[in-house]
């Protein structure tokens, strides 16, 4: 209050600068009543002693009509003047209302050159604006290490925004070196700050274990600030986590909430969780055509994994007619949206012609584009691919290979495959150790084939044959309790009971397997 008093003395005595602090206070409300109007009056006054920054000031009143008529092409000449006295800020403000056509002629050319202007007078959004421009190609050709660098200078000088981006570039190595535990610390100085998108990216920090410890209950608070603070993709995350008690106590109702706020905030995301929610009666009534609502909400705001799950609901004929053509279709959309499972049920239409025609090396190449995005399922389909034959030259090696990035990757049907591989010696020597350690490992994650294998192992066991006996009725037994296990399951299993091999004689029971 007193600084405003003083200011108001140094302006009456004809201080343009003076003018110029008395505006700001005005504006933002700061030691004296917020007043837009005398903001501008200030501005003005201060523009007229001489001072650029007043100009710069009041071309943003005329620019967002703040206290003056909204002016863009006012609003113009007077950055214009703000830059002739060399306010850095005034060639930024030039250069954003080129880049966009605000009270000027678009033209992007004479932008960069005004955001130029404005970062080697070390105006950090200046900066800031190059990098976007250098990243996304506007104006200039797209260079991702010039846009890490502007973004680097830009949040060194000051610029909150550019934390999030410049840790967006060390995530992601666009333009340098990639290197998590920079991009989360980026991240902690974007949140510092209060930037909503840098709690969410720190939330998913902490959910994934990138570049900090892995810490549940951090994810949840960074993603409640992220929400919040006006980040729409963080409702969908920090409902997911009251969904599945990932740092929180599980509550249904309060991830449909926050499902639904999102969706108000227009994050197409959200619709995918509601959608499945719906599909299961989850919190919310089981509704399939409500679900399928839900998917085509999320497809109108351009999301992929709504794209993919409308395709399943079209090929399984859930809560919608069953329509093979719209599958493959909505596939091919989540596909190229960067959907990775979607190339695996796009590849899977084209294998066995459901929705489009028949084409095998169209299945492969589709596998190709979804294990190029480390989908494991989608590695599986292209080992099939090149131990058959289909679509791609017959190559054991290779097939071998796919299989064991997928099971890496978490498939359990690709160990069953590769034990196969190292059983028989396809694509690989012969190594019936490795081949039941395959087995082990896909029993172990609950494919059925696998335990088939893991039986016949044993009953062709040479050693402690009575307890190998036992053995093998117990990967039979758990083979038939799995879906997809198979009728040669079940007939082992019912000719074990039968005669009594490595469990009790049982006819009855032999007849029921059989």
């Amino acid at each position: 209050r007193r600084a405003a008093a003083f200011l108001r003395k140094g302006a009456e005595m004809g201080d343009p600068e003076a003018w110029t602090k008395l505006g700001a206070m005005h504006k933002e409300g700061v030691g004296v009543g917020e007043d837009l109007k005398w903001a501008a009056e200030c501005f003005r006054r201060g523009a007229d002693g001489g001072d650029p920054r007043a100009w710069t000031n009041l071309g943003v009143c005329y620019e967002s009509g703040h206290g003056v008529v909204e002016d863009q092409k006012w609003a113009v000449v007077c950055y214009q003047k703000g830059a002739d006295g060399g306010d850095p800020k005034a060639w930024t403000k030039l250069g954003i209302c080129h880049e966009k056509g605000l009270g000027a002629i678009k033209d992007l050319k004479q932008a960069i050159e005004f955001h130029q202007k404005g970062a080697e007078m070390e105006d950090p959004e200046a900066m800031f604006n190059l990098g976007v421009c250098h990243a996304t190609g506007k104006g200039v050709v797209r260079n991702q290490k010039r846009s890490a660098e502007h973004f680097r200078n830009a949040a060194e000088g000051g610029y909150s925004k550019a934390w999030f981006h410049l840790g967006v570039c060390y995530e992601e190595g666009k333009g340098v070196v990639r290197d998590l535990k920079r991009a989360a610390e980026c991240y902690q100085k974007g949140t510092e700050a209060g930037d909503p998108r840098a709690w969410t990216n720190m939330g998913v920090c902490y959910e994934e274990g990138l570049g900090v410890v892995k810490e549940l209950q951090w994810t949840a608070q960074c993603y409640r600030f992220g929400a919040e603070g006006g980040d729409s993709r963080a409702w969908n995350r920090l409902g997911l986590c009251h969904q599945y008690g990932r740092g929180v106590t599980m509550n249904l109702e309060r991830a449909v909430e926050c499902y639904r706020k999102g969706a108000g905030t227009g994050d197409p995301t959200v619709w995918v969780s509601l959608g499945l929610l719906h599909s299961i009666g989850h919190g919310v009534e089981k509704d399939l055509k409500r679900a399928v609502e839900c998917y085509r909400k999320g497809t109108e705001g351009g999301d992929p994994k709504s794209w993919f799950y409308l395709g399943v609901c079209h090929k399984n004929g859930k809560g919608v007619e069953k329509d093979l053509v719209m599958a493959a279709q909505c596939f091919q959309t989540a596909a190229e949206g960067g959907h990775p499972r979607a190339w695996v049920n796009l590849g899977d239409c084209y294998e066995k012609g459901r929705g489009v025609v028949k084409d095998q090396k169209r299945a492969a190449e589709c596998y190709q584009q979804g294990a190029d995005k480390g989908e494991s399922k989608a590695w599986l389909n292209l080992g099939t691919c090149y131990e058959e034959g289909r679509g791609v030259a017959k190559d054991p090696h290779q097939a071998a290979e796919c299989y064991w990035v997928a099971a890496e990757g978490g498939n359990p049907t690709a160990w069953n495959h590769l034990g196969l591989c190292h059983q028989f010696g396809r694509g690989v020597p012969v190594n019936l150790e490795r081949g039941v350690e395959c087995y082990r490992k896909g029993a172990d994650g609950g494919d059925p084939k696998a335990w088939l294998n893991l039986g016949v192992c044993h009953e062709n066991s040479c050693s402690d044959f009575e307890n190998n006996l036992m053995q093998a009725a117990e990967c039979y037994r758990k083979a038939v309790e799995i879906e997809g296990g198979g009728r040669e399951a079940w007939i082992r299993l019912g000719f074990w009971c039968e005669n009594g091999l490595g469990v009790v004689k049982n006819l009855r029971r032999a007849a029921a397997f059989l």
